[in-house]
């Protein structure tokens, strides 16, 4: 049986409200509840002498506890933030393409009186995002190496809190009938995910990267998009020019290392601009634009485009992939061998005993398993 992270949640969910009864009668229905479940859908399906995995006889119950459940739950935890994470995919892909876009067209705007700068552009979409990702593989590996979890990080505590607050809203407007039990209900949901971070690690943090790189994603094909746009639309003139008093040369061997992972993909005249075209794009202020020639100021934009999709779109995507692909392998993994399951699979696997005082007309006094 596959698992998903709608499971774990409903599956937490459910031993919370177990762990709530204290009492010898709240024990004993329990006891009696999870051995029928057993009795009745695991025993019957089971090879004499066979020993069901745990992962079966636990699945088998959060299947069973959700029929239970569903007359007095339109609406588990699991599939309430599963829906709004299926949502929320959509809506951050969305975000991400419309704010790329018009970060590229205000940026984009071409006025006639001096080139866009490359390096302006270089350092604003390409070199920034190459930090961000820098930034979250090392604050990922610094937290791996502590032993510090992801349920203790802001981003993932506002991001979580967002979540919620907007699947709150969203059914608030479409049913006025959740009221305060769902809400009470879905903050207790998010409660358990955070408090089981040392229980599932890194798991139910996987969401918030994935739809963080769906949004970069997006925001890269916006960008990528509305700069073609402009280009096939408008006379955008590239050119470059530094403080730093950078030579041609230097420029030229800056953009040829930058260019090599698409080397293959495209000629060097295309791949990047030539020198010629570098020292002809060289934007000198006391010299105006009128000596600059057309070949040399169109000669950046497919390094420009190209640094975009090899350095910002393609790290996001491979983020991506990597965070669904991980969080499939840890929901494969997952042992089963806490505390709670112990007591669950204990109450499913041992057979029901009662007593009761011998009697005079009772034939049949001892004790046996109610089945």
């Amino acid at each position: 049986m596959k698992w998903r992270n709608r499971d774990i949640i409903d599956l937490e969910y459910f031993l919370h409200q177990d762990a709530v009864s204290q009492s010898a009668e709240d024990q004993h229905f329990l006891h009696e509840r999870d051995r029928n479940i057993y009795l009745d859908a695991v025993s019957p399906v089971m090879k004499e002498g066979e020993t069901a995995d745990r992962r079966f006889l636990i699945r088998t119950w959060l299947d069973r506890r959700r029929k239970q459940q569903a007359p007095a739950d339109s609406v588990l935890p699991g599939e309430g933030i599963e829906s709004l994470f299926s949502s929320c995919r959509i809506l951050f892909i969305l975000a991400g393409i419309v704010a790329g876009g018009s970060a590229a067209l205000s940026f984009l705007t071409y006025t006639g009186e001096s080139p866009l700068n490359v390096f302006t552009y270089l350092a604003v979409f390409v070199f920034t995002q190459v930090f961000l990702v820098l930034l979250l593989i090392f604050l990922s590996m610094y937290r791996w190496r502590r032993g510090t979890f992801y349920s203790s990080s802001p981003l993932y505590r506002l991001i979580g809190r967002t979540l919620l607050r907007a699947e709150l809203w969203i059914r608030k407007g479409i049913a006025a009938k959740l009221g305060a039990d769902r809400h009470s209900r879905f903050e207790g949901a998010l409660g358990l995910i955070t408090s089981k971070g040392r229980t599932y690690g890194t798991l139910f943090f996987l969401p918030v990267i994935i739809l963080t790189q769906l949004f970069g994603v997006g925001f890269n094909l916006g960008l990528l998009a509305a700069t073609l746009f402009k280009i096939i639309t408008a006379d955008i003139a590239f050119g470059w020019q530094s403080t730093l008093q950078l030579s041609p040369e230097a420029v030229h061997g800056l953009v040829r290392s930058m260019a090599q992972p698409w080397t293959w993909l495209a000629p060097a005249n295309i791949a990047y601009p030539s020198l010629a075209h570098i020292e002809g794009s060289r934007i000198i202020l006391k010299e105006g634009i009128y000596h600059l020639a057309t070949p040399d100021l169109t000669s950046w934009w497919p390094f420009l485009c190209f640094s975009v999709l090899f350095y910002g779109l393609l790290p996001r995507l491979l983020l991506f992939l990597g965070a669904v692909a991980t969080q499939h392998r840890l929901l494969a993994a997952l042992d089963f061998r806490q505390g709670a399951y112990e007591m669950l699979l204990l109450r499913m696997t041992t057979p029901l005993v009662s007593t009761r005082g011998l009697q005079v007309d009772d034939a049949a006094a001892g004790a046996g398993e109610e089945e």
